[in-house]
């Protein structure tokens, strides 16, 4: 297929949910860690915070439970984030294959070719990022001394 279906939800109440949140709240649930999920998705920690920071707060419980501590820190997904994230991700595929017929004709009229993968943005996937736990344990560089 190559076609990719941007598929947003947007409330009444002005809160929307999409590929980019939900992939958001994927990577810190995969990496567990809010900076591993940052540069897993192309963005900076404060970008990634503010969407954490939102979404815990327009959600009647919060989504993402958030430790301190040191090198304990990370983030994880709570039930109801992980809930949010099957039910998005089952509901894009039910999208997909229920428009696939209208996908192929649109590929035929344009002249695509349905083996090329679709043109999924960056930001709507996560990439091969360390895992927070190897980004720990990297050994830190060694200072030159003073002379």
């Amino acid at each position: 297929m190559s076609l990719y279906l941007f598929m947003r939800l947007d409330f009444a109440s002005g809160i929307n949910l999409g590929p980019s949140r939900t992939t958001i709240l994927e990577g810190i649930d995969r990496l567990g860690s809010i900076s591993a999920a940052a540069r897993a998705v192309g963005l900076t920690y404060r970008q990634v915070w503010s969407v954490v920071q939102l979404l815990n707060k327009i959600f009647p419980q919060p989504l993402v439970s958030i430790r301190a501590g040191g090198r304990l820190s990370g983030a994880s997904l709570t039930p109801l984030g992980k809930k949010l994230v099957a039910r998005f991700r089952a509901m894009e595929a039910d999208a997909q294959r229920a428009l696939k017929p209208h996908f192929s004709a649109f590929e035929r009229m344009l002249g695509e070719n349905p083996r090329v993968p679709a043109p999924i943005p960056s930001w709507a996937r996560l990439t091969d990022a360390p895992s927070a736990a190897a980004a720990k344990a990297r050994p830190a560089r060694r200072r030159r001394a003073r002379r």
